[in-house]
Order: structure tokens, then sequence, then C-alpha cells
């Protein structure tokens, strides 16, 4: 029995591989969700939280790292404000903890991370590393709110010369691939193989000269998997914001003299007043629950801060 064969639905162009292959596999634009995840809101004061993000920026000299970085501070300025965001450029991550301040966003970028924050310095820093990932709680102590944004990522050349404690950020930025063996397997980890031939014609069409090539990477949302879409292209065009500071080198940073009293170095610093007057209160006999009343803070923030004064102290041999 001849039965009629239903007619068939063909497009009216080349069928491509996008149109056989299911949409996991395809490269895909994650450049707005990449910015939506690490550019979070400011809190509201009533949440008493800090918001924490963690990237990375890595890839070849003249990739175009710090023109990246230039760009996402100024996406940084634009949603939040000038006036409520702290830019901190430096070499050295020890240099960018002195320069935080009572801002309610602070936008810390470490640039040629790997001279300081090297995989082959492991026990050198180890209580750096320490410190590092403390640095959302010891935030609370400087801004004058109980709520804020801290955002530190780390820019690098080659993969694995940066300490794994420091790149094991929540927004990775791939600008090239490597030539080793051992770091490409690294990366196809948090990338996959599909976009290993994506990053790699990157890397190319930058070798050939072709310069605006460089506004492409490879990014990984970290805490996505791969297979949900956690991987795709991260396009952002070059700007020329002049609002961006210029770099405070660790060999440049303002050296402190050894002071007698340790009191003496912080007490002109604006960030550390609040901080002193809990303590120096405290020392005066007052309770805790009577100074945050005083200052209109919660009691659980006069203790932190008396606490952190009472640490420069100990260090010093007093109290």
């Amino acid at each position: 029995m001849i039965t009629d064969i239903p007619p068939m639905s063909l497009p009216s162009r080349l069928i491509s591989l996008d149109d056989i292959l299911p949409d996991t596999f395809r490269s895909r634009d994650i450049t707005d969700e990449m910015h939506r995840r690490f550019f979070v809101d400011l809190p509201d004061e009533e949440r008493h939280q800090i918001e924490w993000r963690h990237g990375c920026i890595v890839g070849k000299p003249g990739c175009g790292k710090s023109e990246t970085f230039r760009t996402r501070a100024e996406i940084a300025v634009g949603k939040y404000g000038r006036s409520n965001v702290n830019l901190i450029y430096t070499d050295d991550l020890r240099t960018a903890l002195t320069m935080i301040d009572d801002a309610p966003v602070q936008y810390c970028i470490v640039d040629d991370a790997s001279k300081c924050l090297s995989s082959r310095m492991v026990y050198e820093q180890a209580e750096l590393l320490g410190v590092f990932n403390r640095l959302r709680h010891h935030f609370r102590d400087f801004i004058k709110s109980e709520s804020g944004v801290f955002l530190c990522e780390f820019g690098w050349q080659r993969w694995n010369d940066l300490d794994p404690g420091f790149r094991d950020g929540t927004s990775l930025i791939f600008k090239t691939n490597m030539s080793s063996e051992s770091e490409r397997r690294s990366i196809q980890d948090f990338v996959g193989q599909r976009y290993m031939g994506v990053l790699d014609d990157i890397w190319d069409s930058m070798d050939r000269g072709v310069q605006t090539v460089k506004s492409y990477s490879v990014g990984r949302i970290g805490p996505k998997p791969i297979s949900r879409g956690g991987v795709g292209i991260y396009h952002l065009p070059m700007t020329d914001w002049d609002g961006f500071p210029a770099m405070v080198k660790s060999d440049d940073a303002p050296k402190q003299e050894a002071a007698v009293d340790p009191l003496e170095r912080i007490r002109g610093d604006p960030a550390w007043s609040l901080a002193l007057e809990c303590y120096e209160r405290s020392v005066g006999g007052e309770r805790q629950q009577d100074i945050a009343s005083a200052l209109g803070i919660s009691q659980a923030k006069v203790s932190r801060m008396v606490s952190r004064v009472r640490e420069i102290v100990g260090s010093a041999g007093g109290e």
C-alpha cells in the first residue's frame, strides 16, 4: 500500500553546524550575564551584607588585559556612582590592603599579580592568602554602613604562575590560550574543549595583528557548570575612559615608619576613626551596648572594631 510522504520543511540556506549541534555546544555571548553576576547591586542597609566578587583576567602581553580592567572600572563607576567607588589599581595585594577606605564599593585590581602572588611562593604567602580569604569580613570594619560591595580582580600572563588560591575566581576571563600542554590542560578544565578552539582562534588573530579581536575573550562563570552555559564569549569593546587611576606599584607605595605607639599610625586615618572611637570608649569603661547606642551602630560592629584595634596594640606588645 502506497501512502503519501509528508512534505519536508527545508531551510532556504545551507545547513551549518549551528543547525546540527545542540545549543549547549554553540558559541554563546555571556557578557551581560557575567556583568550582572560580578557587578551586583549594592545591598540595602537593612540586609547587613557584604557582597564579595573575585575575578581573574589572564593572557599574554599585549592582549588587552589593562584595557579590559579600564573598561570594567568604567562599568562599575557607571553603575554605583563615582563617589561610591574606591578604585584601587596596583601590582601588589599588600599595597591594595593599605588603600581600602570607607566607600561602600571597593574595586581592587591587582595587575601583573604573579610577581607578588606566585605559585612558586606557596609557603611565603600562606598568611597573605588567609588575609585575602577573610577580606570581606575585614571590610566591615572600614565602611560607615553595614552593607557594601567588594570587587577584587587579578590580572597576569601565564595561567599556572599565580597561586591557585588567588585564581579560583567566580569570574574568569581568558584573553589568550597558552602554549604548554600542562597549562592548556588546566585551562580546558575551566572552558571545555569547544572553547579551547575559540581561544586559540582569538590568540592566532592577535598574533596576526588583528587589533579588534582584543575586545573578545572566553569567559567562564565559575559557579555555573559548562553544560548549563557557564562558558562563552565575553565581548567588551575597549574605551579610552580617563577616570582610571594610575597604578600604585609596590615599590612606590609610601612606607610608614615604625611608631612607639601603634595607634598614632592610624589615628589620622579617617577609615579608622570609628574603630578608634569604639576602642577608646571601651577602654574608658563604657559597655559595648552603650557604645553602640551612642554611635548608632550595631553591638556586633562595636565588638569587631574594638577587636581590630586590639590586634594592632597587641602586635606591638601593648595591652
